[in-house]
């Protein structure tokens, strides 16, 4: 069984659903079905949209950070278990 091939198709899974979740609700915000209607309040609508720069950076940073720093762990944790391996 390898555990590091493992492990990355596990992680490449569970990041594209990360992904996909911060794009829907990115699309339930913005282009909901209550266009031409008053917005309701959603819970993960209510950030400011006032520096659109801003607010796609820090999307990108709420979409990748988090599947980036799970890659680094579970390679940190890789590594330090290969070491005690004889």
């Amino acid at each position: 069984m390898n555990w590091k091939r493992g492990l990355f198709r596990l992680w490449l899974v569970l990041s594209v659903l990360w992904i996909a979740r911060i794009l829907w609700i990115r699309e339930q915000c913005v282009y909901g079905p209550w266009i031409g209607r008053q917005e309701p309040d959603l819970w993960w609508c209510n950030h400011p949209m006032a520096d659109p720069v801003a607010s796609y950076l820090e999307e990108i940073a709420t979409s990748l950070g988090p599947p980036i720093a799970v890659l680094a762990l579970g390679y940190t944790l890789l590594w330090i278990f290969k070491g005690f391996e004889r």
